[in-house]
């Protein structure tokens, strides 16, 4: 997650969160199973998250992210990784 949140962290739409689903009381939606479990949360629907299912590869969480996000993102690194 550190290297997604360093491509991301001059995208001004994009926030990167980490939760204890242990310590913490987890949103109605959000099904946690095991750990980690990883959701995207639209604008305009935190209600609705999506959950991530896919490979834990950099590349894989910004295939998913510009996928599902509503804009075009805005990495600090090379284009390369897309």
């Amino acid at each position: 997650m550190f290297s997604l949140s360093s491509q991301l962290y001059s995208d001004p739409n994009i926030v990167i969160a980490k939760m204890n689903a242990v310590n913490n009381d987890v949103p109605l939606g959000y099904d946690v199973q095991g750990f980690p479990t990883i959701y995207f949360a639209p604008v305009g629907k935190k209600d609705e998250p999506i959950r991530y299912e896919g490979g834990r590869e950099l590349r894989d969480f910004l295939r998913f992210l510009k996928r599902e996000a509503s804009h075009s993102l805005v990495l600090s690194g090379s284009k390369d990784e897309l």
